[in-house]
């Protein structure tokens, strides 16, 4: 029973394996990666008004 079991755990982890997506590397200099977070940071200074007001 113990072989059996192991034979499919083994099978299931190489089936796993082969799914599994490697995310691409960040190639971007860090320059370019704060100047990306500067630029999607909310600007709360606009119009003197709070990012969000409570009403």
């Amino acid at each position: 029973m113990d072989k059996r079991l192991a034979k499919r755990h083994k099978r299931q982890v190489s089936r796993a394996k082969e799914s599994v997506k490697v995310s691409e590397p960040d190639v971007r200099t860090q320059e370019q990666i704060e100047a990306a977070r500067a630029v999607s940071r909310p600007d709360s200074n606009r119009d003197g008004n709070p990012a969000f007001p409570r009403k």
